[in-house]
């Protein structure tokens, strides 16, 4: 585990409004999640690791489990017009001139996503992009060679279909993805269209025309 992820009950940042929360929310339609659980990535490697999150394996972690680990979120999102039982729990910790704002995404009750937003006091650095990605290479690949030349986004495999992705796009984040059977198979069963139908949509708003 990073070290500076961490338990830190004394400084998560609470009284947020749903604005904020929702905005950096990254999953709206179920549509979201596919894309998320399929990034595109140049560098890719795989570790003989099995990817944990605070030691505990991806498949294992429970919103129960997230709270005994970091208290009662500072935000829950668990409405959602177009998806059915979905979940988001996000925390925000500063620590040192970092600060994480993680969001823990569940799927009719089960773990799917972790994805770590990290910001800094001023402009994230290269350098500060460097040291966090040497942190995870530690810990799972200590042998991976990143090219810099093609940027900072990486996606480290393990053996059983998990995966960290590294985006670094407008937020620099550190994805954590529970790619399990039973997540495949739930998404297998869901309805992955992204609300109602054309001929629906038309007819419902041409009573107000």
């Amino acid at each position: 585990m990073l070290s500076f992820f961490k338990k830190d009950k004394g400084k998560t940042t609470k009284g947020r409004g749903i604005s904020y929360y929702d905005r950096e929310n990254m999953v709206h339609k179920l549509s979201d999640l596919v894309t998320i659980l399929n990034p595109e990535t140049k560098q890719i490697f795989t570790s003989p690791e099995i990817i944990k999150y605070s030691g505990i394996p991806l498949s294992e972690i429970t919103e129960s489990g997230i709270i005994k680990l970091y208290d009662e979120p500072a935000f829950v999102i668990d409405k959602f017009e177009i998806i059915e039982d979905y979940k988001v729990m996000f925390y925000r910790h500063p620590v040192a001139k970092f600060t994480f704002l993680m969001q823990f995404h569940f799927y009719k009750g089960s773990f799917f996503f972790l994805s770590n937003m990290v910001t800094a006091t001023g402009l994230l650095m290269d350098s500060d992009k460097k040291t966090i990605i040497g942190r995870i290479s530690n810990k799972y690949f200590p042998d991976l060679q990143l090219d810099s030349a093609k940027g900072f986004e990486i996606k480290l495999n393990d053996n059983v279909n998990n995966f960290i992705s590294v985006f670094d796009g407008v937020n620099f984040r550190v994805n954590y993805i529970n790619n399990s059977p039973r997540n495949i198979q739930i998404l297998n069963n869901s309805d992955l269209s992204d609300g109602p139908s054309t001929e629906n949509f038309d007819s419902t708003i041409d009573d107000y025309f």
